[in-house]
């Protein structure tokens, strides 16, 4: 009792301080921002700069608040270590502007980052978008200055905190030869880097018919540099009362090696989108126009109302354990969607039937019900289950996974062919009547 009656005190003392700090939050902030005279007393402005700070960490700032201490701080007007404490003051209170992201990337310029005296000053600032590039307002701007990010992959220094945001604005269009090239040469450098191949696995992904190298493999391809702001940034996130999203910097999972056992053959549904927040923070009009997260969809008269904005899944795979996700990915008319899929699907069945990387019989034999479920919905078989079959049946013993097997052959599509491929014939033959 004696000591609960001592720090009751203590924490209302605390309470009101905070209190009296976040009265003065706004005459700070005016302070600090203020053109009117540059050289300013040091002691008042570390004062008003902590307090900002203490602020910050309690209940976080709002847009206009970011803004103007970024535009302080990538000013230099107070030196580089005031820029510093600036910076880490930019916790958002609901989401962080993606033009307060862009005002410091312009303030770093060739002859900066070149300067060792500026290189810790260059890491904080990539850091930091590291770090608020999951709240942010949107990434249409920071997709627009692509180029310049993968310009300062040549940045040693920087190269972790680089590879990571380019993975997380890199879309369809930007996997090309040229920059596929580059990254390759950049790989024969600086050797296995874990971040590096991370991106190179997310080219892959989007275009494997551009990248067909095997890659090394790695639980993690990139880690949080200050794990203690980012637990107060979510702090603050959580008691605002908002959903963190999953993030590929909470630790981004590398594709499982084929020794180790696979629990899971189909993929947990994800999203790209916050399905927590308001549907105004969703529906982003200036970089995804319309676009209706498909953990939204949940009747088929959802699908047939929104079936051209639904967004799909970060792993296509998952649509296997989804009926509605079937419907759309066989409506769905874009190639590179259908090859991504089958892509997935073939490999998937080759390392867990060929190469027997799954020892578990029944989770096996699930997969395949699964998936004959899949083919029968949808009506039309896969070029992948297609070219799956044709290798399996020669290795098959006619007993193992009979059932799924004989729902699976059905679907083989009918081609027209004027000279009958007999191996195929008379390997399926064979299997079925021997």
């Amino acid at each position: 009792m004696a000591v609960n009656m001592l720090s009751s005190p203590s924490s209302s003392s605390r309470r009101r301080s905070l209190e009296r700090m976040l009265e003065s939050l706004e005459s700070n902030i005016e302070y600090v921002c203020d053109e009117s005279s540059v050289k300013k007393p040091r002691g008042k402005l570390k004062t008003c700069i902590v307090n900002v700070k203490v602020c910050a960490q309690a209940v976080g700032l709002s847009h206009e608040d970011i803004l103007g201490l970024v535009n302080v701080a990538a000013s230099l007007r107070y030196g580089i270590q005031i820029s510093r404490d600036l910076i880490r003051c930019c916790i958002p209170q609901t989401t962080f502007p993606q033009i307060a992201a862009i005002r410091l990337l312009s303030c770093i310029n060739h002859l900066a980052i070149s300067e060792k005296a500026n290189t810790s000053f260059t890491k904080l600032i990539f850091h930091w978008i590291v770090l608020v590039m999951p709240y942010m307002d949107a990434y249409d701007k920071l997709h627009a200055v692509y180029n310049v990010f993968f310009y300062l992959l040549r940045n040693y220094d920087i190269l972790p905190e680089i590879c990571y945001i380019l993975s997380e604005l890199t879309l369809y269009p930007d996997v090309t030869l040229f920059r596929i090239n580059e990254l390759i040469l950049l790989w024969k450098k600086t050797g296995n880097v874990p971040s590096l191949i991370g991106l190179l696995t997310k080219y892959k992904m989007l275009r494997p018919d551009k990248l067909g190298l095997s890659l090394p493999k790695y639980q993690c391809f990139y880690r949080i540099p200050n794990q203690r702001l980012q637990k107060i940034i979510q702090g603050v996130q959580l008691r605002r009362g908002l959903e963190l999203r999953n993030l590929a910097y909470k630790s981004a999972k590398s594709p499982v090696r084929k020794k180790a056992k696979l629990s899971k053959l189909i993929p947990q549904v994800q999203s790209s989108i916050n399905d927590y927040v308001p549907t105004s923070h969703i529906v982003r009009q200036d970089h995804f126009p319309e676009t209706v997260s498909f953990h939204r969809i949940l009747t088929f008269e959802d699908l047939l109302r929104y079936i051209d904005q639904i967004q799909l899944p970060i792993q296509i795979g998952s649509v296997i354990d989804n009926p509605l996700l079937q419907y759309l990915i066989t409506y769905n008319k874009n190639r590179h969607v259908t090859g991504q899929f089958n892509w997935w699907l073939y490999h998937t069945c080759y390392d867990a039937f060929i190469e027997n990387s799954v020892p578990n019989y029944d989770y096996l034999e699930e997969f395949l019900s699964k998936l004959a479920g899949f083919m029968r919905r949808t009506k039309e078989g896969t070029p992948a289950i297609e070219y799956f079959l044709y290798q399996f049946l020669d290795t098959w013993d006619g007993f193992h996974f009979n059932q799924s097997i004989f729902k699976l052959i059905p679907h083989i599509r009918i081609h027209k062919f004027s000279v009958p491929d007999s191996n195929n014939i008379d390997r399926t033959s064979h299997q079925l009547y021997k």
